[in-house]
């Protein structure tokens, strides 16, 4: 990457997210590539299931507690379906088709806890500012949650299982990270869940010291990684998995090996 201002650009300017963070754990070189042809790209295009999920409950959990009602629920769908189809420019069945789709992927959530019960403190929560490990973090947390008194981190999954452990590690982690930042930024944390509001399972995240205490060493170090590869202007390549659909797979002397 011989200009380095575009592999400066590649470091976000509030820090490192979690979903950044584990694209370094891959193919470096991939990252940086994907990151280049993402900043260059519109972002235009239809969302995922999952998108559209998260922006129901969002908005469904943006409503007073005694306005959660199954009604409300309904309405949030219909906002989203509508919203959604219009973006991909479908027919009338198929936004009845999107909208029964999105209701499967998140309606689950009544079988995990009583909306009108649940004490939303904070949702879609903004997360800079902090540092982990000496290393600045950035991210988005779905909601934090008053349990009790206690205060919990709480994502969404939309999964039709919860995967196996060497996927989970991935969803443990990211929670972790937003535990560690947020603690940094003086908030009293108890611990994170991870909600599959698809099929109404709920998930406790490890939060033992040794386990944070790793995650936030991978962390920093994970930084310092990048901060050295974009001052060399040069990201390593590793082959494997990632190999796959690698739009450098071409001319990666990595990729021979994979």
């Amino acid at each position: 990457m011989p200009d380095k201002s575009v592999a400066k650009g590649l470091i976000g300017r509030h820090g490192l997210s979690p979903s950044l963070f584990f694209g370094l754990s891959g193919c470096p070189a991939r990252w940086a590539a994907d990151r280049v042809k993402q900043k260059h790209s519109s972002g235009s295009g239809g969302a995922n299931i999952g998108f559209y999920a998260h922006w129901v409950l969002e908005m469904f959990f943006a409503g007073e507690p005694h306005e959660r009602t199954e009604y409300f629920f309904q309405d949030c769908l219909d906002a989203v379906a509508d919203r959604g189809a219009e973006r991909r420019g479908l027919s009338s069945f198929g936004r009845f088709v999107l909208r029964d789709h999105i209701e499967d992927a998140c309606r689950g959530i009544f079988d995990i806890e009583d909306p009108q019960t649940v004490n939303v403190v904070a949702r879609e929560l903004r997360v800079s500012g902090a540092k982990i490990g000496g290393a600045p973090f950035c991210g988005i947390v779905d909601r934090l949650c008053d349990r009790d008194g206690l205060i919990f981190v709480e994502d969404y999954k939309t999964s039709p299982k919860i995967p196996l452990f060497s996927h989970e590690v991935r969803s443990q982690v990211q929670q972790q990270l937003y535990i560690l930042a947020l603690k940094n930024l003086g908030y009293e944390i108890a611990g994170a869940r991870l909600l599959y509001v698809r099929i109404g399972r709920v998930w406790k995240v490890e939060t033992s010291r040794r386990s944070m205490r790793d995650v936030a060493a991978r962390f920093a170090r994970a930084y310092e990684s990048l901060c050295g590869w974009v001052e060399d202007g040069r990201f390593p390549a590793v082959s494997g998995k990632s190999c796959h659909g690698c739009r450098l797979v071409e001319d990666c002397p990595a990729s021979a090996h994979y």
